[in-house]
């Protein structure tokens, strides 16, 4: 058993299935998608089908959503106050 995980970041470029499929076959453990880019439909289609996929699989690769934290900025703002 390996200890190491192949975790794919899903982007528009990746974004179809004949990709998503060649990844599965090729060990993916966890697909990662960035939910600060694209637009809440882009990534519901996205899950739905990643989901289908991986059920097809029959293997157990989990979906990570990566969310958008708090943004923090260093520096002086463009008005020079803080």
């Amino acid at each position: 058993m390996r200890k190491t995980k192949i975790v794919v970041t899903i982007g528009r470029l990746y974004n179809d299935d004949r990709i998503l499929k060649k990844f599965i076959d090729l060990g993916a453990d966890i697909f990662r998608t960035n939910m600060a880019h694209q637009t809440h439909e882009w990534h519901d289609d996205l899950l739905k089908r990643l989901d289908r996929l991986i059920r097809e699989s029959g293997r157990d690769i989990k979906i990570e959503a990566d969310i958008s934290g708090p943004k923090v900025r260093t520096g002086e703002n463009p008005k020079g106050k803080y």
